[in-house]
């Protein structure tokens, strides 16, 4: 059995028991089959054909993220067939001025730099911990750092 919210929550609509309903799976889809029939929002739609086996991984997560809202590719997990299928779907495509230009910002998340102050402490710190270490163990360091890193070659 399914729990389905009578007012979705797109629409404002609670988790509280008044607001759900048990319904079977083919129940849970023609309810949004009739949702996205009446309405016309495309998340009903998503929900209908995911629930009906309609649409596979891929088809699914492309609806949501083109859907928007604040679902669209947040912290969901897909299986790698369907991360390789949606590579092979995005290869080739063209993209306009602004999509070029919106992945050229920066984001948000983007780790920043360290300050001046920041950067020297840590430096400090890390001569106090080499001046530790023995000559020998610096150079098998070393080494392994030449050997493993390539733009040190």
């Amino acid at each position: 059995m399914h729990k389905h919210h009578i007012i979705p929550r797109y629409e404002g609509g609670s988790d509280f028991a008044e607001n759900l309903v048990e319904l079977t799976v083919t129940q849970h889809a023609m309810w949004h089959f009739a949702e996205w029939q009446r309405k016309g929002n495309s998340q009903d739609r998503i929900a209908w054909k995911s629930l009906a086996g309609i649409a596979g991984d891929e088809e699914w997560i492309r609806e949501r993220n083109r859907a928007g809202g604040l679902a669209a590719g947040k912290g969901y997990k897909i299986s790698p067939e369907a991360c390789e299928n949606l590579s092979k779907i995005r290869k080739g495509r063209k993209l306009t001025e602004e999509q070029k230009a919106k992945l050229r910002k920066p984001h948000k998340n983007k780790r920043r730099p360290y300050s001046e102050e920041v950067r020297k402490a840590k430096s400090e710190k890390m001569k106090e911990k080499w001046s530790e270490v023995s000559l020998e163990d610096k150079q098998a360091h070393m080494e392994k750092m030449w050997k493993n890193n390539p733009k040190m070659r």
